[in-house]
């Protein structure tokens, strides 16, 4: 009984240690971000990147589970294909975002997103953050890579894209 409550606080200091940052008050919304809508595309694979301005304080939770099979600070792929991205992210409000979107960032702060729908079975991410409504707060998005530059982009989570407040995934995809 008490290595199951060991392993229990374990696995929940664990998750947690991923969420991010706590999140800072909301910051005045500059100008609203303009993303057109998503767009449906066959076989589950995001449309084309858009560009975003990322310039609001970060807030939210959120954790890259793995990106094409790999875990880490720096995750290297091709520049051209498509990259499998799972995880699962929330507001600081520790409600499911209605219109996230994935972010890559570059050196310069330039940013390119696409839509990032949510859904997946994440009971363990509403149990650690304490909300029920995140049991489906998870992602699996397929990504085609040909429209982003080569070199590091941060990967990030814009969880408003009204004000821009996003969830640092801190992990660097390097595309060569």
């Amino acid at each position: 009984m008490n290595k199951m409550i060991l392993v229990a606080s374990s696995l929940s200091a664990l998750l947690l240690a991923g969420c991010g940052q706590e999140p800072a008050p909301p910051a005045a919304a500059e100008a609203p971000a303009t993303v057109p809508a998503p767009v449906a595309s066959p076989g589950g694979l995001v449309p084309a990147f858009h560009r975003l301005a990322v310039d609001a304080a970060p807030a939210g939770y959120c954790s890259l589970d793995a990106l094409n099979d790999q875990r880490g600070p720096r995750v290297t792929l091709p520049a051209s294909g498509q990259a499998w991205f799972g995880g699962w992210v929330a507001d600081a409000d520790r409600q499911i975002p209605t219109s996230a979107l994935l972010v890559f960032r570059d050196a310069a702060g330039d940013a390119m997103a696409v839509p990032l729908a949510t859904g997946a079975h994440r009971p363990d991410v509403a149990a650690a953050l304490d909300s029920d409504a995140l049991a489906s707060a998870g992602f699996n998005v397929r990504v085609a890579l040909d429209g982003l530059p080569t070199g590091s982009h941060d990967l990030l989570v814009v969880v408003d894209p009204a004000t821009s407040a996003y969830c640092d995934l801190k992990t660097a995809l390097v595309l060569e």
